[in-house]
This record gives C-alpha cells, structure tokens and sequence, in this order.
C-alpha cells in the first residue's frame, strides 16, 4: 500500500509540476517572526520592530532579496500599502531567539531568529508548497479520470470489435449486464440503480477521491504555521484538500447535467447515465465541502462568532448547507412527481451556490474563480443551444400542431411541424413546450414516426400518455376541443409547440439476424421507429384495452409491420399468478368497450393530417388471415406465419418470451417501458448468457429517467 501511495503522489505531482519558490526562504523568516509579539504592534505586518526581524533575518540567512517581492503582496493585502525597501527597517539585533522558546513573549527591540527556527520555517513552508502541489494535482486527476473513461467509450463505440468465448459470455453475464446487486435497476424507490459496469467506474471514481483526500500529508512538530499541534495540522490540510477538490469536481457535475453535454456527444451515453453520474459527483463534491467545513470549524472552534461575521466564513457555511439541501430535495420520488418544483429549487439553489462560492474565494484572488466560470459557461453554452435548438426548428409561436384524442383512454396524438427538412433516426427524442397548455414547461417524448411535407418540411408525430403535469393539461384541453365541436366536425386541437432537439442515440441492430422488441404501455412509442426491418418480433403487454386498440389500427395495423410478428397482451383485470406456460388466449376480467363509430376528418384540417389520419379511427383491426372477432376486437392466431397480428389477455413471462427467441442467429433484445418490467427483461438477459454464447445475444434499452 506505500508504495501505490508513493506511485499516486509521484503521479499527482507530474500533472501539476511546479518548481519549488525561491521564495521560501525568505517567507520562512516572516514565519519565524510571526511566532514572537512585538511592543509597537500586535500585527507583524504593521510592526516597524516585527518587520526589522525579518530584515535580519534575510540579512543572516536569505542571499539576496529572494521573496522580498512576494512578501511585498501580503503587506498590500492586509497594510494597504506598498511594501518599502528592506533598508527602510535594517536595524541592528540585540539578540538571537529561538522562537519555539519565547513564544508569546513581547519584544520591544529588533531581534535575530535562531538559525534553527528559520530553518523550521524553510520546512514549514516547504511543506505547505508540497500540499498545495497535491491539492491541484489530486483535482486535475478527477479530469485525467473522466479523459480515461471516455476514451474507453470511444473505442468501444467507434472500434468495432467482435470478441468471443468464455471470457466473453462471463463479462456480459456478470458485468455489463446485470444490475449492481439483485435485480433492480431502474425501480429503485429512492434513487436508481447502476448497472454492474457502471457501478464499477463509480466505484472507481469514488475510491479515488477517498483516497487522493486522505494521502500525501506529512505533519512535524516544529511546524511554524501549527507549531506543537500536528493534530490542527492535519485538519488544516484535510480542509484544504477537500475544499480545493470539491471545486474541481463543479464543472463536472454541471457539465454532467446538461442536456447538450460534449461527453453524450463524444461517446455516445444516455442522457440517463450522464445524470446518474451527475448524481455520483453532486454526493462526492458535497461530502467533500462537507469534510472541508467541519474540519474549518474545529480549527477554529475557539473563535467562531468573530469568523461568522466575516463574509467568506459565512458565505462558505451558507454554501455548504445549499449543497446539503439539494441532496435531498433531489430523490427520485419528489423528481418524478414534482419534476416541475424539483427543477426550480435546483436551478434557485445552484444560482446562490455559484454566488456564495465566488464571496467564499473572494479573498484568494482570481484563482479559483476559473472553476466557478466554467461552470456558468457549461450553463451558458447548454441553455444557448436549447435555445437555438427551439429557434431553429419552431421559429415562431404560430399554431404548427394538431392535438387529437382517439378515445378518452388511449394516446393523445401530437402531429407537429417544422419548415426543417429532417432526417429523424430510431431513439430520437424531442422536449416539447406547450406555451398554450403550460408555459413553464417542458418534457421529453420519443418520436414514434415521421414524414416529408408536400413544402419540404417535416411532420412529427408523437403519442402522449398522460401522466400529470402538463401532458394532463393538454389532454383536459383536446377534451374541452372535443366537447365543444359540431359533430362534422374533428374536434382536434390548434396549437403552438416548441421543438427543442433532436436528442438521443439511435441503436445500432443492423448486424443482428433477428430483433426482439419489448414494450410495455407506453414504451411502445421508442421502439416503433424499428418496424419494418426483416426478422422482427415485437411483444407489448399494455394494461388498457382501449389504448391497445389505438395503436393496433394505426402503427402497427398490418400494412405497417410488414414481416413482424407482434403479439399484444392486454395485462388489464385479473392476471394469471405466475409465468403463464406457452401462450394460452385468456378470457378479459371484463369485456373491451364497444367499438366507437368511425368519425370522418374534414377538409379544413387536411394539412395537419398525420400521415396516419386515414387509420385513425377504425375500430377494428382488419388484417389479413383474421380468425374471429371478440367483442370488436380482431384477435389473429397466427401461428408461425409471418406478418400476423396476436392479442391476448394475460401478463407474459419476459423470461419465457426471450426463451421463446434464442436460437443460434445473432439475436438483439430492445426493451422500453415500465421500470419493473425492463429490469425483469435485463435479469433474464443476464441469465440467458448462461445458455448462449455472449456473441449471440445483445440487450438495449430506451430509458430516461430524471
């Protein structure tokens, strides 16, 4: 272990290397000097006897004026003055003092340090230059860090590799696939889940800043800045340490936050695995202001109402209390049902963080403040491209999108458009915002397809489920729309969208022989804009009859799926306990609702017609090879057929679905939807590896989280 702490210290210092001060000499006689009491002034700086010492000194010990310039900046600092000639205060010593001896003791005449305490001093300030080295070599590693990671990254997403074997098979079965520990993931109540992979880079990242703020320090007794006490010595660099690392790692939790961060564009992550790191460095970055203020405070415990009046005492404790705060004002149960008033604190307390620490290094000079401005640059340049993003696409506030809402229990179905010429790819996600509906907000939502205008632009087509908030909002307004239209007419909503986008990462299948698609309710709408590629099954449980209906007369009616196969478990009612064996046809807990009269679309809303609009609101599902119709349901018994169509009541085994699909091609399993059911597939996955080779099989998801 002393060695690898020599090995990381020997590193530390190569990545910030800075010769030692010449200076240090010459400090080290203001050090020793410091230690004595003068008559004419408490203060060695404004004392004329104090500073005629550290003449003599210099004198005896220091050749030349080395450091002479330097101590010129404290006495501007703290006198207000410039810092005279060292034959303004040479006067002649009466004695020579060993500092450790008369400490305390009040001098009224110039006096000459002993060799030995200036020495000391040497020393002292030798080892304070050696721990401001590590503080900032220990930071610039954090980066050296992160370049390390995403280097990695970038091979493995632009090198393409085909590894094989054993070895293989074992690391995604044990690794890269399953969860941490146990099979939760992604429905993890308080805070999610990482991956075993990713648990180990964070492992990583951790155990590094756990070690890198606790090695490297070197205390001794005659240590002139804490003379006799190597306990306060310790704290002292303990609080420096941490403070001076939880500074660097700030622009890397801001970056981590964005929405148009470089690193999701170097390598290709999700936008959840870059907040989940974002949450990974705000506990690290907080524990570390922590540390840094605890250790402050007991330092200085004897003197803290006369340091709370000073404001870069007072702003540091306020800014470390902020950064308490945010942690949990940040779980998951209030971002998800409050992202609104979660999104405001944090913004709110990120401005007065920002504020309070640039008060905190006020005093420090312009050094620190380059990590502060990188983080307002970071927020600068996210916030600048959003906007550009929403101009480029929606350049005005002009009705550009058609709201419509099938049946009261399905999708609202948004139709939106832009002048833009766009090539959309599979796992494109746009931010919408609805200045009609609410105007301070703004969500993400998968596209589920798309198409050209006749006038060159794009039409964009998403299917809202409503969940509260503003998708709640503008369901409550096309019902308003609904209610109040004559019946020739469709009773669609006129609106005004913002499109902020495109974001996301599309999947790469194509080098797999067979595709599984899994969904579960909504999470349909990431995976349909993988249709229409040869060998495909798609298998989506939803639990409400209605909302199956929807989607089969229109995205996945029978002249859209081409060659898949789907199948469709309406999960609503009683559900059978267990894995269901096979895939039986269950009889619904209670029959689907009539089918509803087909309404016609007029005339006026032709150019926001989706290019579904013809299909939207049959319904039945007329498709090829139809068996029988229940209750005004199509329900097709395809058997092995190609190109059929499968409903069904009941809740799948995602275990018994991905066996039903292993054979010896190249197969790739993409899941989206509920967070239990995609850990369910994910577990399965990593179990499966044990049944086939690690080359045969891949698992994706769509997910984002907040």
């Amino acid at each position: 272990m002393g060695v690898l702490i020599q090995a990381q210290i020997a590193a530390a210092q190569g990545i910030v290397h800075r010769p030692p001060r010449a200076a240090g000499k010459g400090a080290a006689c203001l050090d020793a000097v410091s230690l004595l009491s003068f008559a004419d002034h408490p203060d060695p700086l404004q004392s004329r006897l104090a500073m005629s010492s550290v003449v003599a000194c210099y004198d005896a010990y220091v050749l030349g004026r080395d450091g002479w310039s330097e101590l010129g900046a404290y006495f501007a600092e703290y006198r207000h003055s410039i810092l005279p000639e060292m034959d303004a205060f040479r006067s002649p010593s009466t004695e020579t003092i060993n500092v450790f001896a008369h400490t305390g003791e009040v001098f009224n005449q110039t006096v000459l340090v002993s060799r030995g305490s200036w020495e000391a001093g040497v020393r002292t300030e030798a080892l304070w230059d050696r721990q401001v080295y590590l503080h900032h070599a220990f930071g610039w590693a954090i980066y050296v860090l992160l370049g390390a990671i995403v280097l990695s990254a970038l091979v493995g997403r632009f090198v393409v590799l085909r590894p094989s074997g054993f070895m293989y098979t074992a690391y995604k079965r044990h690794i890269s696939t399953p969860a941490a520990f146990g099979h939760r993931h992604l429905r993890g109540r308080l805070f999610s889940v990482p991956t075993r992979l990713q648990a180990i880079f964070i492992a990583l990242y951790l155990a590094l800043n756990l070690i890198w703020s606790c090695i490297g320090y070197r205390t001794s007794q005659d240590n002139l800045f804490f003379p006799g006490r190597p306990d306060q010595q310790l704290a002292r660099y303990v609080a420096d340490r941490t403070g001076v690392m939880s500074f660097y790692n700030l622009p890397l939790l801001f970056l981590l936050a964005g929405r148009n961060d470089v690193l999701l564009w170097l390598t290709g992550w999700s936008y959840a695995s870059c907040t989940l790191w974002h949450r990974w460095v705000a506990r690290v970055a907080t524990l570390q202001a922590i540390v840094h203020s605890v250790a402050y405070t007991w330092l200085e415990k004897d003197s803290l109402v006369e340091l709370f009046a000073e404001n870069p005492w007072r702003s540091g404790v306020v800014a470390t209390i902020v950064m308490a705060l945010m942690l949990p004002l940040a779980v998951r149960p209030l971002r998800e049902r409050a992202y609104e008033v979660f999104l405001a604190i944090h913004i709110v307390f990120s401005i007065v963080l920002l504020v309070l620490l640039f008060l905190h290094v006020h005093n420090f000079g312009t050094g620190y403040h380059a990590y502060l401005w990188s983080c307002i640059g970071v927020w600068a340049f996210d916030r600048a491209a959003r906007a550009t993003r929403v101009l480029f696409l929606t350049p005005t506030l002009k009705p550009n999108a058609l709201a419509l809402l099938p049946n009261t229990q399905g999708f609202v179905r948004l139709a939106v458009r832009t002048q833009r010429a766009l090539a959309p790819v599979p796992g494109t996600y746009f931010f919408l915002h609805l200045p009609s509906v609410s105007p301070l907000a703004n969500h993400p939502f998968t596209l589920a397809s798309w198409r050209r205008t006749a006038a060159g632009g794009t039409e964009l087509h998403f299917l809202c489920k409503p969940r509260g908030g503003s998708t709640s909002l503008l369901r409550a307004s096309v019902e308003r729309t609904l209610a109040n239209a004559i019946p020739q007419e469709l009773g669609a909503l006129k609106l005004p969208v913002l499109l902020e986008g495109p974001y996301g990462v599309s999947h790469n299948l194509n080098g797999f022989d067979r595709v599984l698609l899994v969904a579960g309710g909504s999470g349909i709408t990431a995976l349909l804009p993988y249709l229409g590629r040869q060998r495909l099954s798609v298998v989506w449980m939803v639990q409400d009859a209605t909302q199956a209906e929807d989607v089969l007369v229109n995205e996945l009616r029978q002249s859209a799926i081409g060659e898949a196969h789907v199948d469709v478990w309406v999960t609503g009612g009683a559900m059978p306990s267990g894995c269901m064996n096979g895939w039986p046809l269950g009889a619904p807990a209670t029959p689907p609702r009539p089918p509803s009269p087909e309404i016609p679309s007029p005339v006026a809303f032709s150019e926001y017609r989706c290019s579904y609009n013809a299909y939207l609101y049959k319904p039945t599902l007329s498709s090829p090879g139809a068996k029988f119709v229940l209750d005004g349901y199509t329900v097709v018994e395809k058997g092995e057929h190609a190109g059929r169509v499968c409903v069904r009541w009941g809740r799948p085994c995602v275990a018994e679905v991905l066996q039903r699909h292993l054979s010896t091609q190249r197969l790739a399993v993409l899941a989206c939807g509920p967070d239990g059911m995609m850990d369910d597939m994910r577990a399965a996955v990593a179990a499966a590896y044990g049944r086939v080779d690690g080359h045969q099989l891949d698992y994706f998801e769509e997910a984002f989280s907040w």
